[in-house]
């Protein structure tokens, strides 16, 4: 479906987990090699935000920085190998 209905730089984004029954229809597997892929930089990127948003939440973003740690780790575009 992707490559009939699709641009080929359209970005490909999914809330996860897959739902992996035989008779969902999910994101198929196929296309966890595709460069256009974000679920896995989504999933990466998803705990820095609900952080964020508990912050926003509990109203301590104020204190946020006292907290805070250098970033010693940066995430980079993952595949899965077949």
């Amino acid at each position: 479906i992707y490559t009939q209905h699709c641009e080929p730089n359209t970005v490909i984004m999914h809330p996860l987990p897959r739902d992996s029954r035989a008779a969902a229809q999910e994101l198929s597997e196929d296309l966890d090699n595709n460069p256009n892929l974000a679920i896995f930089r989504q999933t990466d990127n998803g705990i820095l935000i609900r952080m964020a948003l508990f912050a926003l939440v509990l109203d301590v973003t104020d204190r946020i920085e006292e907290h805070s740690s250098p970033v010693t780790w940066n995430t980079r575009i993952r595949t899965r190998d077949p």
